[in-house]
C-alpha cells in the first residue's frame, strides 16, 4: 500500500469535508519536516503468512502528525508540485531504515518507492548499502518513462539483497505488462479486488488467476486492504499466501504483533484447506520429495578450499538463501554466482514448478532451485535434471497403470 494513500481504510486518518477543503501543505511546511524529520512518525502495518498465521514482515507508512489531520497523500503530492518529492520520500525511507535494527527476527521491512524517483540522487542515497531484509515496494500508478533504467536500478537493489514488490496490481495503467518486465517477488492485489471478495465469485476467480500468473513468474501474491473476517477466510481458501489489512492489524508504532486468537484462526483455516488439497492431490509429486542435501555458507564466508561440492548456497543470518554458487566444471576453482535463486516451498507441486522454470530468463532457467520452509529458511536444493527425471518417471508409471487397467477390462 502506498504511503501516499489517504482514505480512512488505509491511512487511519478521517477527514471531514470541511477539513479536506481547507487542508493544504505549503512548501515551507515540507522544508520544515526535511530539516526536522522528528516531526514525521513511521508506523508499521503487519504482513501475515496465511499458511502459518505468523507475521513475516511490516510495511513502513509515514504519518505527519504534528500538522493536524493532513493525510499522507497530500504531503507527497504537494512535495511533487514543489519539486521536493524525491527529498521527502528519501527522508521517509531513511527514517524507516533506522528502525530496522529493532525488527523482530525472520521478518522483512517493506519501503514504498515511486518508480519515477528511483534513479534520483536522494533515493539512491537512502537505499545505499546492504539491503538484505528490505522489500522495495513500487506503486503501479506512475507511468515509467525509462523502463530500462528502472530495471537496472532494481537489479542493483537485488544484487545488494533487496526483494521487489509491485503495489496495487489491477488499478494501474500497465497491469500485467509491468509484471512481466519487472519480475517482482511479491505482487499486491489492489484493495478494489479484495473488498467484498467473500461474496463475489468474479473477484475470487480474478484473484486466483492473478495468483497463478504471478506464481509462473516466480513470485507471491499479497492481498492488501482486508477489513473483514469473511474476506480473510475467502482469501485463505483461494490459497493466496500473504495478506495485510485492518483485520490483521492497523498501522501503529513499531512493531505491532498479531492477535494470538487470530493467528490460531488463520492456521486452522489454512489447515482445513491443506487437508482438502492433500485429499485432491494424494498422488502428486512435491518438491520436498526431490530435495538434495546442500552445502551452505554464511554471508561473508569464503568457499572452503577442500570442498568437493559442485553447488553451494549462501544463506543470511536467518538461514534464508541469498546466492547460488555453481562450480564451473568438475575440479574447477571458479564459481558462477546467482544473486536471485528461485525459491519454492516443499509442498509446491513439481509440475507447476517446472512450468515456472520454463518462463524464467534463459540464463537462469536451468539452475538449481532452492527449497525453503514457511519462514523462508533453506531446507535443500533440487536440480533441474532431477525434477524432469522424476516427472517423467511419474508419467511413465501413470501410463503403465492405465495400460494395466485397460487390459483387465
Amino acid at each position: 500500500m502506498s504511503q501516499a494513500t489517504s482514505d480512512a481504510g488505509s491511512s487511519g486518518i478521517i477527514l471531514t469535508p470541511q477539513a479536506v477543503e481547507s487542508a493544504f501543505v505549503s512548501r515551507q511546511m515540507i522544508m520544515d519536516v526535511l530539516v526536522n524529520p522528528s516531526d514525521v512518525r513511521i508506523h508499521m502495518q503487519p504482513i501475515v503468512d496465511l499458511q502459518s498465521g505468523h507475521i513475516v514482515g511490516y510495511e513502513a507508512l509515514s504519518r505527519f502528525g504534528t500538522q493536524g489531520a493532513l493525510a499522507p497523500d497530500r504531503w507527497f503530492s504537494e512535495a511533487a508540485r514543489f519539486g521536493l518529492a524525491a527529498e521527502l520520500e528519501a527522508m521517509a525511507i531513511t527514517k524507516s531504515i533506522t528502525l530496522k535494527a529493532g525488527l523482530p527476527a525472520n521478518r522483512f521491512l517493506s519501503l514504498n518507492v515511486s518508480p519515477n524517483l528511483i534513479g534520483t540522487e536522494p533515493i539512491q542515497a537512502a537505499l545505499s548499502g546492504d539491503l538484505t531484509g528490505i522489500l522495495v515496494e513500487l506503486t503501479e500508478h506512475v507511468k515509467l518513462h525509462d523502463f530500462q533504467s528502472t530495471i537496472s536500478a532494481l537489479d542493483n537493489f537485488r544484487d545488494r539483497g533487496a526483494m521487489i514488490a509491485v503495489d496495487d496490481t489491477g488499478s494501474g495503467y500497465s497491469g500485467l505488462q509491468m509484471l512481466t518486465k519487472l519480475r517482482p517477488q511479491i505482487v499486491k492485489l489492489d484493495r478494489e479486488l479484495v473488498a467484498g471478495i467473500d461474496t463475489d465469485d468474479v473477484k475470487a476467480a480474478l484473484a486466483r488467476m492473478l495468483g497463478d500468473f504471478v506464481g509462473l513468474l516466480d513470485g507471491w501474491i499479497l492481498a492488501e486492504g482486508i477489513e473483514t473476517l469473511p474476506e480473510l477466510d475467502r482469501i485463505i481458501g483461494l490459497g493466496i499466501p500473504l495478506a495485510q489489512g485492518w483485520v490483521l492489524g492497523r498501522p501503529g508504532p513499531p512493531f505491532p504483533e498479531l492477535n494470538p486468537s487470530l493467528s490460531r484462526r488463520i492456521a486452522k483455516r489454512s489447515g482445513e484447506r491443506g487437508t482438502r488439497d492433500r485429499a485432491r492431490r494424494a498422488n502428486r509429486l512435491v518438491m520436498a520429495d526431490l530435495i538434495d542435501q546442500t552445502t551452505s555458507i554464511g554471508i561473508g564466508e569464503s568457499v572452503p578450499c577442500e570442498t568437493k561440492a559442485s553447488l553451494i548456497v549462501r544463506i543470511d543470518e536467518h538461514l534464508r538463501p541469498t546466492e547460488l554458487l555453481i562450480r564451473k566444471g568438475e575440479g574447477s576453482s571458479n564459481w558462477k554466482c546467482t544473486r536471485t535463486p528461485m525459491k519454492v516451498r516443499g509442498d509446491d507441486d513439481a509440475s507447476v514448478i517446472l512450468e515456472r522454470l520454463l518462463l524464467r530468463d534463459l540464463n537462469t532457467r536451468f539452475e538449481p532451485i532452492t527449497v525453503v520452509d514457511q519462514a523462508g529458511r533453506l531446507t535443500g536444493t533440487v536440480r533441474m535434471e532431477a525434477l524432469i527425471s522424476a516427472l517423467l518417471s511419474k508419467s511413465r508409471r501413470q501410463n503403465h497403470d492405465l495400460e494395466n487397467d485397460s487390459s483387465t477390462r
